[in-house]
């Protein structure tokens, strides 16, 4: 069972975890552990926790963008 771990975060972090908490669907708890996951080198790509849907949706476009110029 996962262990419960308080430590002090600046607000500036706080918002961002709020922030991308808000964009992806999943839980505070969730982006934070996925974050450190990924920091630590325990994931081997980012999650839509930590890298935000609106990046995703960013790149998903600008690919799309691309894949219709090369077959022009």
């Amino acid at each position: 069972m996962p262990e419960i771990f308080n430590f002090r975060c600046p607000d500036d972090l706080l918002e961002a975890i709020a922030t991308r908490a808000a964009e992806s669907g999943e839980s505070k708890s969730s982006v934070v552990v996925a974050a450190l996951r990924y920091a630590f080198g325990l994931a081997d790509y980012p999650s839509d926790a930590v890298v935000g849907m609106s990046v995703l949706q960013q790149l998903e476009a600008r690919l799309t963008e691309l894949e219709g110029k090369l077959t022009a």
